[in-house]
């Protein structure tokens, strides 16, 4: 039977558990809210209800399992786990934490978790070396998933394969299920759109402690049973949201943050969006689509703002150890020798050596070959959203493509698209391999500004000196025609006339959100200095 609402109950929590864990409400009340709230989204079909609702509740059980467990069980700890030295390596998505994870788990002295941990049928917790027992909990896990795929009369084989194309599927996984469900919260942002504010309760600063009250519960069930020899490794970029948090709950933690480019970050994170969302709504459905990009992009924002926050602090944090995407892919063992020489508590060893040179040869698709892709509105005209012009001074330039994902172009090369399709059309605009338009100029000026944030600033002032850009809001931007008043820049070939119809003059709207939500005077302005928080701009 198809679900089409859920109800969370904490009737079957234990009376001693709830005592203990006064914190379960929090949980429970926060999945209900954000549940209920993307229930209210029509374009939801009855598969994607199912599929939703069911994940819900299992998540919720999973919770109320481990609470009820440690309640009837005597505590064997021996250490506090949040005074155990931890490496957690965070950032913003899709900056190669994935890989510099699981290179980091093949140490021998640390211990990683993996995904029977924490949301397979993780009672009772058992050590790593029980592999038998960690395979058959995630085989019955994939059996329950295929059934509540094939209930919902959708196909769980594609949509692993599509969500395999963009997020490799490994035992070691990030601990984002561990901080309140967030896994399942994430997901729930992009399903709606942001007029619901599911993106600002999500990101919450004010009321989080829940998330790790439960985070640090079941770590420490972890530790009790199996505790690594020197230190805890995690990964997840959603800890970035709330780093003064995690530092409070593990004041022995060191950051690794990881940097890429926002203009290769954004197009990968919504192709990750995008797999883990359609299976909620027709594949027809441009509109879901452009709601689940413009979350993203939000979500995004908001990353960055806490990573500037952070790094800002006075005194700056002293356990901030920052890599670059691009040295993580050409010399990824190199990389972690870095780290290890940067944390006094890591020790580095042939063992652990040899042991990533194994995983490298046995995890060929982790050898990233660096291609990247602008991605671009099409058809819909939807804006291109606002995240994409944080990244420096940049041209973008629509792209159209009549995909069967879809009005945004994803060139055939990406593993996202899995239909299989031939030539893009001739007369459309593709987006070449070095990040621009085949006939546009390099990026005059790309930095990462979480790194870079003086020289950043002296830039736009200097810039700004030119005339061109104006202050409005908090935020700087440039009148391209105040520049070139000829209007040569940012002009769409006419090859497609119904997409030219779309526009005012010929010329790409960037966003048009801008114009209302922050005073931007003229919409083919694009931003040299973005911000969503009053007054920041010095």
């Amino acid at each position: 039977m198809l679900l089409n609402d859920f109800h969370l109950s904490a009737d079957d929590l234990s009376d001693e558990a709830k005592q203990r864990f006064s914190f379960y409400i929090d949980i429970q009340n926060s999945l209900d809210f954000f549940g209920h709230t993307v229930l209210k989204n029509e374009s939801l079909t009855a598969g994607g209800r199912h599929i939703l609702c069911s994940r819900i509740v299992q998540s919720y059980r999973t919770v109320k399992n481990i609470l009820n467990y440690l309640a009837t069980v005597p505590s064997q700890s021996k250490e506090e786990v949040n005074y155990v030295p931890m490496v957690v390596i965070c950032g913003l998505p899709r900056t190669g934490t994935t890989l510099l994870y699981n290179l980091m788990a093949c140490d021998p002295a640390c211990r990683a978790p993996l995904l029977s941990d924490m949301s397979v049928s993780p009672i009772p917790p058992i050590p790593r070396s029980d592999i038998e027992e960690h395979k058959r909990r995630m085989t019955n896990e994939g059996i329950l998933m295929m059934q509540v795929f094939q209930t919902a009369g959708c196909d769980f084989q594609q949509y692993s394969k599509v969500l395999s194309s963009v997020h490799p599927l490994l035992p070691l996984e990030e601990d984002a299920t561990l901080l309140g469900c967030g896994d399942v919260k994430i997901v729930l942002c992009n399903l709606v759109p942001k007029q619901e504010n599911l993106v600002t309760h999500y990101t919450d600063k004010q009321n989080n402690n829940y998330i790790y009250d439960y985070h640090k519960t079941v770590l420490q069930m972890l530790h009790d049973v199996d505790p690594p020899r020197i230190h805890w490794l995690l990964k997840s970029p959603v800890h970035t949201f709330w780093l003064n948090n995690l530092m409070k709950y593990y004041p022995q933690a060191s950051l690794i943050m990881s940097h890429r480019r926002l203009n290769e970050v954004l197009p990968s994170s919504c192709r990750i969006a995008l797999a883990l969302s359609n299976v909620h709504f027709k594949e027809d459905d441009l509109d879901s689509m452009k709601t689940v990009i413009e979350q993203t992009s939000a979500i995004i924002d908001i990353w960055i703002e806490r990573i500037i926050e952070f790094r800002l602090q006075q005194p700056p944090p002293e356990n901030v150890f920052d890599i670059q995407y691009e040295d993580l892919l050409k010399d990824p063992i190199g990389t972690v020798r870095r780290i290890y020489d940067r944390f006094d508590f890591l020790q580095w060893s042939d063992e652990f050596e040899k042991s990533m040179h194994t995983w490298l040869v046995n995890n060929p698709q982790q050898k990233q070959v660096q291609t990247f892709w602008h991605w671009a509105e099409a058809d819909s005209g939807a804006p291109i959203p606002r995240a994409a012009s944080n990244d420096g001074v940049m041209e973008i330039r629509l792209a159209t493509s009549r995909t069967a994902i879809g009005p945004f172009t994803f060139p055939t090369r990406d593993p996202f698209i899995p239909r299989g399709i031939g030539a893009i059309d001739s007369s459309c605009k593709l987006l070449n391999a070095t990040g621009s338009d085949r006939d546009a100029g390099e990026s005059t000026y790309i930095k990462l500004v979480s790194q870079n944030i003086r020289p950043t600033i002296d830039f736009v002032q200097r810039i700004h000196g030119s005339g061109y850009p104006y202050i409005s809001n908090s935020s700087v931007y440039f009148d391209p025609f105040k520049f070139d008043k000829q209007r040569t820049c940012a002009q769409l070939e006419a090859d497609r006339m119904d997409n030219v119809a779309a526009l005012s003059e010929r010329e790409c709207v960037l966003t048009t959100s801008d114009m209302t939500d922050n005073g931007k005077k003229n919409e083919c302005d694009f931003v040299l200095w973005k911000t969503s928080i009053p007054r920041m701009w010095p």
